[in-house]
């Protein structure tokens, strides 16, 4: 009976830890896109003529990255540390006290 409940204690350390690094990612990710995002106003941008046409479509690819990619993937990472939180916050919730 021991070993079922060393692998739900291993497993439980493992979300603890895939939670926390999301968290910590997901607020990287935000806190390095949002000011940049917030600070530039990126809607001139696309009729801007660029010196390079090659050029044009590398800068459209980072303002659609830093404006919706990454900012997306910041809060999809926060939301997966919130419902990783959430489940072991339920699930000690319906532990029998023994």
């Amino acid at each position: 009976m021991s070993a079922p409940l060393d692998k739900v204690k291993k497993a439980d350390r493992e979300l603890k830890v895939v939670a926390i690094t999301c968290f910590i990612v997901g607020l990287a990710v935000l806190g390095f896109v949002l000011p940049r995002y917030l600070k530039h106003d990126f809607s001139d941008l696309w009729d801007k003529e660029l010196p390079v046409n090659a050029y044009k479509f590398y800068m459209k690819a980072l303002v659609v990255a830093v404006g919706w990619v990454l900012p997306c993937l910041g809060v999809l990472l926060l939301l997966v540390a919130y419902t990783i939180w959430n489940y072991r916050r339920k699930r000690d919730a319906m532990k029998p006290d023994a």
